[in-house]
């Protein structure tokens, strides 16, 4: 599950779907995840042509992981191999160390690229690449340290490829970042052993029930105020009186959890952390005071194993305006389960 290689493990512990989805078919899932391996891992990375990314959006989890998607696709659409600055500071890792060897996305997931820059790549004629020009350009190493590049190469967050995967016409904006999330989120080894493994044998220790679904209800703290996007009961609406008898609940709230068995204990078995849960209505100001602290590193191991368990579900349930849900909804899909439903509560828009 977390060796790097061209042959993409689906990451599930749990079965990939049996039949393909019409846009997710599993033999091109798993083409281009091949593909983006191999054009991340050239045989060569003296003659790479290299994008180094300096910066990282300053925001939620799932918000982040989303405009790294399109930083990865940048790459992508100029024939660049995307690497991280080596001295990148992601608040999301603790600056003491004293999880991992890192403070950068490796901490968690798989490099994207065997290929690296020194520490003093700007002193070697690395070229700042914040303008399309030299983007564009010849230049072998360019790096990009402010976020609005992206922004106006996909503006109005068009997330399909300008120029790269034209051998995949007609993709949704969703299958396109759906593929790219999975392959940012591969896990490493750190995180399989340490978060993951025992995550699923605390949640799941007899094995991913058969007839799961998994459900996200989101309380929390959203621009300063808080706000509960629907209710318990919405949530649970489409599952009543469905084959799915064995639900994961992933949320942010444990009253939310309490609710859900409170209302719904006698219809379906829950699974769900058995976690400290941030209060609702501090959860924003609290994860700003705690970036780039070992307390980050819990919150974040928090964060992956909900990921990967929720994926375990068949059929989802959630408010698909979130980035989290969304998130969610993008791994469940690439990984092999986009024929069965998710049931999107409220507002769908970005």
């Amino acid at each position: 599950m977390s060796l790097d290689s061209p042959a993409p493990n689906n990451l599930l512990f749990h079965r990939e779907a049996g039949s393909s989805d019409a846009e997710f078919d599993h033999t091109q899932n798993s083409a281009l995840q091949t593909s983006l391996w191999n054009l991340q891992h050239p045989r060569s990375c003296e003659n790479a042509k290299l994008l180094v990314l300096s910066e990282f959006h300053h925001s939620g989890f799932g918000s982040t992981l989303h405009l790294r998607a399109l930083q990865f696709m940048m790459g992508l659409d100029y024939n660049r191999v995307v690497v991280d600055d080596p001295g990148m500071l992601w608040e999301q890792t603790s600056q003491q160390k004293e999880y991992c060897n890192s403070t950068g996305f490796n901490c968690y997931f798989l490099p994207l690229s065997n290929c690296s820059v020194p520490a003093d790549f700007r002193d070697r004629g690395a070229v700042k690449g914040n303008d399309m020009v030299a983007i564009k350009s010849s230049h072998r190493v360019i790096f990009i340290d402010r976020m609005d590049v992206f922004f106006r190469m996909y503006k109005h967050y068009s997330l399909v490829p300008s120029k790269f995967g034209r051998e995949y016409p007609n993709k949704t904006d969703h299958w396109w970042m759906s593929q790219l999330i999975r392959y940012i989120v591969r896990p490493n080894s750190l995180t399989v052993k340490q978060i993951l493994e025992p995550a699923f044998s605390s949640v799941f220790p007899m094995g991913v029930p058969r007839g799961l679904a998994s459900v996200f209800i989101r309380w929390g703290d959203k621009r300063q105020e808080v706000v509960r996007l629907q209710d318990v009961a919405s949530h649970f609406k489409p599952l009543i009186g469905s084959e799915f008898k064995h639900i994961f609940v992933g949320l942010d709230s444990q009253e939310a959890i309490d609710q859900s068995i409170s209302m719904y204990g006698d219809r379906f078995r829950f699974y769900h952390l058995n976690v400290t849960r941030a209060l609702v209505g501090s959860f924003r100001s609290e994860m700003v005071r705690i970036h780039g602290t070992h307390r980050i590193v819990e919150q974040v191991k928090l964060f992956l194993m909900q990921l990967f368990l929720s994926v375990q579900g068949d059929v989802m349930s959630g408010h698909l305006s979130s980035n989290w849900c969304r998130l969610e909804h993008e791994l469940h899909d690439a990984l092999g389960k986009a024929n069965f439903n998710y049931y999107p509560i409220g507002v769908t828009q970005f």
